[in-house]
């Protein structure tokens, strides 16, 4: 792929197409193996389903219910602005928010219509999205029949099921239509906008063409933002928080600032609330003071260089309790870093409990291919030794027993 890549003249604002020239070469051309499509498909898949679990709107429902409130649109307004403010910038047809209220109270009582809900119950998220999923069609097909993007939608996920092989190219054409279909949306389509917008969700899980991106500006010497990753260190019942970050990479340039960024909305900017704490690499900890109790509050770390400010993983808390009232939003966060991985990776450790947890790896083919037992590396930076494992695409998993976080990486040695 990155041969390929580089055969075209260097140009960051193409390297989206040249990525998928190169799938496409690679596809057509019989002396290759076709299992790295196989294999990026089924990465895809794996992750692109769990990117929805942090779709907005799915949130925002999930909130609903656990906060005993009759409707969504309050809590997206609230909570979750830059969702709607995210539909406004893909639909150039413009759509009053009082339009979109209307859809989700629609969207609410269409929930409701396939009986009641139990928030104690362990299978009530997947409720949630096999209900979220239904009437998102239900109301698509009542607006609009021969909806091209929705059938588009549906045929991709029946191919990632069924595990065929799609055609590379068959990946640009979707992102593409989707795109196209998305600005062409009128104020009577918003649940085929919708159903896009998860949709584009589940498209960015394709880390390997974030990889092979990440790699593109080193070879032309860019600077890339930094890496953060984001930990609860404390909640304390008087009102204050305390919040770890860790700059893992500058990207190629000084991190001239660094911190934690919060407030009541989801994924808070600098524009929110900022507690500074120095600069460079390493970790550090704010503690948010004067908090009010029963409030839900969101932080993540920031991080800047030259090429503009990052931002780690999004943890949520509120001072009443020691964990979110969506347990599934505070699920670990796995950020493994550098990622492609030579020899060493690095990543912290999320589990507070002293008898640790599990690391594994897994490779393409689902063969487990290495484990460790963290007992007693609670909130610590673990390494791991790699260097025995073959180049190729691989999937991490760390689990307590109870929950676990995922991520891929691809090894070159």
């Amino acid at each position: 792929m990155e041969f390929y890549i580089n055969s075209f003249p260097y140009d960051v604002n193409e390297f989206e197409n040249y990525y998928y020239d190169a799938r496409e070469i690679l596809y057509e051309n019989p002396r290759y193996d076709t299992t790295f499509f196989v294999a990026n498909n089924t990465l895809i898949k794996e992750f692109g389903f769990e990117k929805l679990k942090n779709a907005e709107l799915r949130l925002a429902i999930l909130d609903r219910y656990y906060m005993g409130e009759k409707f969504t649109f309050p809590i997206l307004q609230s909570r979750y602005p830059g969702y709607i403010d995210f539909l406004h910038l893909i639909a150039e047809t413009e759509f009053e928010d009082a339009e979109f209220e209307a859809f989700c109270n629609k969207l609410d009582k269409r929930i409701e219509s396939y009986g009641p809900l139990d928030t104690t119950d362990p299978f009530f998220t997947d409720s949630i999205d096999t209900r979220l999923s239904r009437a998102i069609d239900e109301l698509a097909d009542e607006e609009d029949d021969e909806e091209v993007a929705l059938i588009v939608v549906q045929e991709t996920i029946n191919y990632l099921k069924s595990g065929k092989k799609i055609k590379t190219s068959f990946n640009r054409e979707i992102e593409n239509l989707i795109i196209r279909k998305a600005r062409e949306a009128n104020t009577e389509e918003l649940a085929e906008l919708v159903a896009m917008s998860f949709y584009m969700v589940y498209l960015s899980a394709d880390y390997v063409k974030e990889c092979l991106n990440d790699a593109y500006l080193v070879k032309g010497d860019i600077t890339r933002q930094p890496v953060a990753t984001t930990s609860i260190e404390n909640i304390d019942a008087s009102g204050s928080a305390t919040i770890k970050g860790w700059i893992h990479e500058n990207g190629g340039a000084s991190v001239t600032e660094r911190g934690i960024v919060w407030g009541t909305t989801y994924n808070p900017t600098n524009d929110d609330e900022v507690e500074t704490s120095g600069n460079g690499l390493g970790e550090f900890s704010v503690t948010l003071s004067a908090l009010s109790e029963g409030v839900t509050y969101f932080a993540r770390t920031y991080a800047t260089n030259e090429a503009g400010t990052a931002y780690g993983n999004l943890v949520r808390f509120t001072t009443a309790d020691q964990v979110s009232s969506n347990e599934e939003l505070e699920n670990p966060v796995l950020s493994i870093y550098p990622n492609p991985v030579v020899n060493t990776l690095h990543f912290l450790n999320p589990f507070n409990e002293q008898s640790g947890a599990e690391f594994r790896i897994y490779n393409a083919r689902g063969s487990l291919v290495f484990r460790k037992n963290l007992s007693g590396k609670q909130k610590e930076i673990v390494t791991i030794d790699i260097s025995e494992l073959e180049n190729g695409f691989y999937s991490c998993v760390l689990t307590n027993g109870t929950r676990a976080a995922k991520e891929s990486i691809v090894v070159a040695h």
